[in-house]
């Protein structure tokens, strides 16, 4: 299957753009593809995206041959079980075309009402009316597909490129997106959930430095890593506030509480807070001629 995306505007008269918008591009492209395939086929396809490149005046074209391969070798896509268990590279950029002309309705509103009527899902805005699949909304809730396709449109931001398009080579219909809407194209920032229920466990600390800035970030080491951890003990800040004694190498016996979070782009963060100072240890004082 082929695939065109277009770049057309005055800045391309010499069919030339910046290598890295057009690699994020690509990039972008592919992305939105491979995306879109876990979505709709849960891995059971892959999906290889090539590039084949074409010139015309005042504009730039990228041809893409698109290969769709089972990875399930039981799963035949030319087989009417194997189309409705698995969706062909067509009818997948079919549902990427449909959440294209849906971000456009959208226009970054949000919908006042949803429901479904004769297999298709009903969005309504105000007295505007869109009709989807529910497919759609599965690309729609995809941060990463979100993200690429954000990706593939962006040159459009740049001087001298006002339109972007896209087809199926064999189809007449192209899908195109304006300078001034590319803002409805732009993937909202990634979301963090907390991943299992806190863990609390007690330790021994080595204070590396500290502050009261930046919600009372301490930096810390526990013998194996050093890492930032907020202190929630306000009774020792307040003993601390009152110029209790630190030095380097000091060490605290604390019960800390330790969350891990999981943001849309798969990035894992892991959060400290020492929720009591349970001792003060200054190793140096115990240091002594006699016992």
């Amino acid at each position: 299957m082929n695939l065109q995306l277009i770049y057309d505007g005055d800045g391309l008269q010499n069919h030339e753009i910046n290598p890295r918008d057009l690699s994020l591009a690509i990039l972008g492209l592919d992305g939105v593809l491979n995306e879109a395939n876990k979505t709709l086929n849960s891995s059971r396809t892959k999906i290889q995206v090539k590039v084949r490149s074409n010139l015309e005046a005042g504009s730039f074209k990228i041809n893409f041959r698109i290969d769709q391969n089972l990875i399930d070798k039981a799963t035949d896509l030319l087989t009417s079980a194997g189309v409705d268990a698995t969706l062909n590279a067509a009818g997948i950029c079919g549902l990427v075309f449909g959440l294209w002309k849906f971000l456009k309705f959208l226009k970054n509103r949000k919908p006042t009402k949803k429901y479904q009527k004769n297999g298709l899902i009903i969005i309504e805005i105000g007295d505007e009316i869109f009709e989807t699949k529910e497919e759609v909304l599965r690309l729609y809730e995809n941060w990463q597909l979100r993200k690429s396709l954000e990706e593939m449109v962006s040159p459009i931001e740049k001087n001298g490129i006002d339109l972007c398009l896209i087809k199926l080579e064999s189809e007449e219909e192209f899908f195109d997106l304006k300078k001034e809407e590319f803002e409805y194209f732009r993937c909202p920032p990634a979301k963090e959930v907390m991943i299992d229920e806190p863990v609390r466990f007690n330790t021994n600390l080595n204070i590396i430095s500290l502050s009261f800035r930046d919600k009372n970030k301490w930096y810390v080491n526990d013998g194996q890593s050093s890492f930032y951890t907020t202190i929630e003990d306000f009774d020792f800040l307040r003993r601390v506030d009152d110029n209790e004694e630190f030095r380097k190498g000091d060490i605290l016996r604390v019960s800390i509480r330790r969350e891990q979070f999981l943001n849309e782009e798969q990035r894992l963060r892991t959060e400290y807070f020492v929720e009591k100072v349970i001792e003060h240890k200054k190793p140096y004082e115990q240091m002594r001629l006699f016992n």
